[in-house]
């Protein structure tokens, strides 16, 4: 028999019975968490099972009054839901994107993602630290929802965004500059090319540190060579350190229009 008047054994039962309370907190808690998870992603899958068949009805070009009012009902939580995946994991053909453009357009979704973007913009200076310390769950959300916000307009090559996203380039977040970059690299706008070749003086000459150098260059060269023209300052330029780097996304813009015209002349 235990004898409990023994200081000694006294505080190694209570340090017990509270190591097996704790034990059984974080089981509770862990079957908590794993409920709503699974909750969660049984929701996703009711949601996509419901609407799918219409977004892809819209996609392949058979848009329909009925379709489009029963998205519109859809909050947009539900609505970035139910077309996620068509952005982080599908690739889409050139008429599918001219579709889906459209439909989130209607849908107002690109209204909603400029609207991230620029508040994000705006708000960066203001917010640094305050917000982030006062709630940092929050802000990490604020944070990722605008730089899927990004993702997604570059992926919709959606070209009247791309002043949004030159100035994303500028973030004070790495990741949101190189989703920036990515997005304005797919999107090709040729307005935003000479944007980008006044980074890549900035950058090389030492000006500033961000964005990064390689993340910059493949950004550029993904645009049409005939933003080219915007290169010749860099190219003329008289530190041979900007000449190389203007030379190098030159040729690699070169060599991939001539694997599209392979009868390319110069």
């Amino acid at each position: 028999m235990v004898n409990t008047a023994d200081p000694v054994t006294f505080w190694i039962l209570m340090i017990l019975a509270y190591v097996v309370m704790g034990t059984l907190l974080l089981i509770a808690v862990a079957f908590i968490r794993r409920w709503q998870q699974a909750r969660y992603l049984g929701y996703i899958h009711a949601l996509h099972r419901q609407y799918r068949p219409l977004l892809a009805k819209i996609l392949s070009g058979v848009q329909t009054p009925a379709a489009m009012e029963a998205l519109g009902k859809l909050s947009f939580n539900n609505l970035e839901l139910l077309v996620d995946p068509l952005f982080s994991k599908r690739k889409l053909s050139g008429r599918q994107l001219v579709f889906l453009q459209t439909l989130c357009a209607d849908l107002g979704l690109i209204e909603l993602w400029q609207k991230r973007t620029v508040k994000g913009h705006l708000s960066a200076a203001l917010a640094a630290g305050r917000s982030a310390q006062a709630n940092p769950d929050r802000a990490l959300m604020r944070h990722l929802l605008r730089a899927k916000s990004i993702r997604n307009l570059g992926r919709l090559r959606h070209r009247p965004s791309w002043p949004l996203l030159v100035k994303a380039v500028d973030d004070r977040h790495a990741d949101v500059q190189l989703v920036a970059l990515r997005s304005l690299g797919a999107m090709g706008a040729p307005g935003s090319f000479p944007a980008l070749c006044e980074r890549l003086h900035a950058v090389v000459l030492g000006e500033c540190t961000s964005p990064p150098l390689p993340a910059l260059r493949a950004a550029m060269v993904d645009f049409d060579l005939s933003c080219a023209p915007s290169l010749l300052p860099s190219l003329r330029h008289e530190d041979r350190r900007l000449r190389a780097q203007a030379l190098a996304i030159l040729r690699v813009m070169v060599c991939r229009e001539t694997e599209r015209q392979p009868n390319l002349t110069l």
